[in-house]
């Protein structure tokens, strides 16, 4: 639409000349004229390199800490994190309890040690009810659009129903509805 209202003041006479009449190929339309060169065999290391936390206070990322704050004060989500540093089967569990609402991905939840009173979900972090809108206003506000925003949430975060709430949010943006491509 931008390049039309640009070009609307001009006149135009299209031509089509067979290809074998250019003088000048553009690089991708031909072989390439030299070898590719040969792989060199790459040795690459890498070593994770840290120190050990104090006993009284451990380092952590200011958004890992604000989801942990926020999980410390979801009852539910600590009944799930307690059930998971358990080991408790859902079978073993009351009817009511909330970790039932897990029940299709129970097996591929944990608990890992760098992340205090977090449940991670294969390598993501499991948000509390509680901090979805923050993190949903975090994914989005580089306005990126549905399939970029789930993207990046799927690299961190789950919880159930996160693409139907980003597909949501990406929705009724104001912002990305503006500048949405029209036909």
């Amino acid at each position: 639409y931008r390049i039309m209202s640009k070009l609307i003041g001009y006149q135009f006479k299209v031509l089509w000349t067979p290809g074998k009449t250019h003088h000048i190929a553009d690089a991708l339309s031909r072989f390439p004229v030299f070898k590719p060169e040969e792989d060199q065999d790459v040795f690459v290391c890498s070593v994770l390199v840290g120190r050990e936390p104090k006993e009284d206070a451990i380092e952590c990322d200011p958004a890992i800490e604000r989801l942990a704050k926020h999980a410390t004060n979801d009852e539910d989500y600590q009944k799930v994190f307690r059930a998971i540093k358990d080991h408790k089967k859902l079978t073993d569990l009351p009817k009511d309890h909330p970790a039932h609402q897990y029940r299709s991905y129970w097996h591929a939840l944990s608990i890992e040690q760098a992340l205090p009173r977090l449940v991670i979900y294969h390598g993501r972090v499991m948000v509390p009810k509680t901090a979805q809108k923050e993190i949903l206003e975090t994914l989005h506000m580089q306005h990126c659009g549905e399939h970029k925003s789930l993207a990046n949430a799927r690299q961190l975060y789950f919880w159930a129903g996160m693409t139907e709430d980003i597909k949501t949010m990406v929705a009724r943006c104001q912002e990305c509805l503006r500048m949405k491509p029209s036909q």
